[in-house]
């Protein structure tokens, strides 16, 4: 988690500095990691996606899936 974590910002700030995006476009990343957050290719898609539409909603960069139940 922390390595994604890293080059998430890694990308975040090569984009953000170089007038690669748009004024007011952004970009936002959702992640899900195996076991934690799901066992299977489509809970992992899924809880990845969740994560994307949480850090879209609130202006994050990057949201974890919530841990699998």
């Amino acid at each position: 988690a922390d390595e994604a974590q890293e080059a998430v910002e890694r990308i975040v700030a090569a984009l953000g500095g170089d007038d690669v995006l748009v004024d007011g476009l952004g970009i936002s990343f959702g992640l899900a990691l195996f076991p934690v957050h799901g066992k299977t290719p489509e809970e992992l898609i899924r809880r990845a996606d969740q994560a994307l539409y949480a850090a879209k909603r609130s202006d994050d960069d990057l949201h974890f899936a919530p841990r699998a139940a």
